[in-house]
């Protein structure tokens, strides 16, 4: 069945054509006659594939929450493309191409993440028309992965450069894999992140300390007597005591 262009009679001829699929070729087929009544002798033929942006890509991953600090960021797009991915809202030009990028897959292991909420720019170019992007939301929370973690409230570390306290009684220490409850073992999770640990007994009331590589340390065991003790660390790093 033939059709008039919607907007016509001049030299410009223009038509919006409605109702077509995502990702599918179409054959149209155009003829025109002047105020003569002179036809063309034959139609032009123009073959084109519509696609939508909704449909250019789909991100499959990290999904949320994940206990995986190295999570994978995954993209499938409907054509052979290149992604790139940032954790601001930057230009392509500045961000990151993924580890495998250039056919219809695209993934690349995020570097180790702490603790937190996280989201993520993706955008891939095409051959087939402009940049598409979108966004990857997600948590990373390994807290399920320990017996022990200090801080223990969702998604708390200890900061950088200053004191912080915490309490670790046997009872808990004995429900992890530990065989002894020396210093160095016990916070083998933060080793070369602590420049001094003290603990305080409050049935001696006295302090014993910890400073790694001092040639004689009073604080060599955790809590072994069951005396509460609490314990002040001083960490030279953003980190978090974590003990299977």
């Amino acid at each position: 069945m033939a059709s008039t262009m919607t907007a016509t009679g001049g030299t410009v001829h223009n038509a919006t054509i409605t109702g077509l699929d995502s990702e599918t070729t179409y054959n149209y087929y155009i003829r025109c006659n002047d105020t003569s009544g002179n036809y063309m002798a034959s139609s032009t033929n123009i073959r084109f594939t519509p696609y939508t942006d909704d449909v250019m890509m789909e991100v499959l991953g990290p999904i949320t929450p994940t206990t995986d600090n190295t999570p994978m960021l995954n993209v499938r797009t409907y054509h052979s493309a290149t992604c790139k991915f940032s954790a601001d809202n930057n230009t392509y030009l500045q961000m990151t191409s993924f580890s495998t990028t250039g056919g219809t897959t695209h993934q690349h292991n995020l570097s180790t993440l702490t603790d937190n909420y996280y989201n993520y720019y993706i955008s891939c170019l095409d051959g087939k028309g402009p940049i598409r992007q979108s966004t990857r939301f997600f948590e990373v929370d390994t807290r399920s992965l320990f017996n022990i973690t200090r801080p223990d409230t969702k998604h708390d570390y200890w900061l950088a450069d200053q004191w912080h306290d915490f309490t670790l009684d046997t009872y808990v220490l004995n429900s992890t894999s530990l065989t002894n409850y020396n210093v160095t073992t016990v916070l083998t999770s933060v080793d070369g992140n602590y420049d001094m640990i003290y603990a305080w007994n409050s049935n001696t009331a006295l302090y014993t300390s910890y400073v790694p590589g001092r040639a004689v340390n009073d604080l060599l065991t955790f809590n072994v007597s069951n005396v509460k003790v609490a314990y002040t660390i001083y960490t030279n790093a953003t980190d978090r005591l974590e003990i299977n």
